[in-house]
């Protein structure tokens, strides 16, 4: 009987791996990587699906870098129907290219007819902060350098007011509810580790956009204080690319421990489920 693919972001995931096809720019050309990662499945024991190292012999280091991202694929734009035929389009702000497509059809006078936002933290969140969390303890690293993109989504806010022209008041304090909603879920689950924990700004690190900036530690890694030798990630098995293109870009190998939290990918399933919505 053949075995079942499962997708999650740019990997699939079958007979206990997850095999994906990583492109890097280098000017005018385009080079591909195909990267496979063994797979432990680890859901009987309540948390995510799946934890795998890349590559495979990584260990922890001293230093750990990890990081959640905020709203998911809830945050949800949807247009209004232009003419006749199907009902308008609906882009998520939480993925790049979707963000992007949104932004470019606003910028070209596609109305917004609703905006939905997460009320609360997700399944998805509670499963790899919890994770994340068991990890840290089991390593027990010196110290933690963790990334809560707050700083980043009300540039994307910003940038989304910019294009209609109003106010999204109500969206940055949300957010703000939110992140501090992740904040207190990251201190439930390392306890006593937080005394070692540094939630870091990328952006005011030397990262001068908000899409640079989740590159940016793998990247620059002594812009926080410590060699690309001192470090480790733990992440979402969606985040490992940030440790394959710093690979590419800079020559240095930070090894990651990734998980799969849920499946479907919570940044891919768009739903308005457990949101607010804003209308126009």
């Amino acid at each position: 009987m053949e075995s079942t693919v499962i997708k999650y972001s740019i990997w699939s995931i079958e007979d206990k791996r997850a095999v994906a096809t990583i492109s890097n720019e280098h000017g005018q050309n385009v080079q591909s990587q195909v990267v496979e990662i063994p797979l432990a499945d680890i859901s009987q024991i309540g948390g995510p699906i799946f934890e795998g190292w890349w590559p495979k012999n990584g260990k922890p280091r001293r230093v750990a870098l990890g990081g959640v991202c905020l709203w998911d694929a809830r945050w949800l734009i949807k247009f209004k129907k232009r003419g006749k035929g199907n009902e308008g389009a609906r882009r998520t702000l939480a993925l790049p290219y979707e963000r992007k497509d949104a932004f470019e059809r606003l910028s070209k006078g596609h109305q917004i007819e609703k905006i939905f936002y997460p009320l609360r933290p997700s399944e998805y969140h509670s499963l790899l902060i919890r994770w994340q969390g068991q990890k840290l303890k089991e390593f027990h690293p010196e110290k933690i350098l963790f990334h809560v993109p707050i700083k980043e989504y009300h540039c994307f806010i910003a940038r989304l007011e910019e294009l209609i022209g109003n106010s999204l008041e109500e969206l940055h304090s949300e957010l703000d509810v939110f992140t501090d909603d992740i904040k207190n879920m990251i201190s439930n689950n390392l306890g006593g580790l937080m005394e070692v924990v540094d939630f870091i700004d990328p952006m005011s690190c030397g990262a001068m956009e908000p899409e640079e900036s989740f590159l940016w530690p793998y990247l620059h890694p002594e812009k926080f204080g410590f060699s690309a030798d001192d470090i480790y990630g733990i992440e979402d098995l969606a985040e490992l690319k940030l440790a394959l293109h710093a690979l590419k870009a800079r020559g240095h190998c930070i090894p990651v421990i990734c998980c799969v939290p849920t499946i479907p990918d919570a940044y891919a399933q768009k739903t308005d489920k457990e949101t607010n919505v804003i209308l126009f």
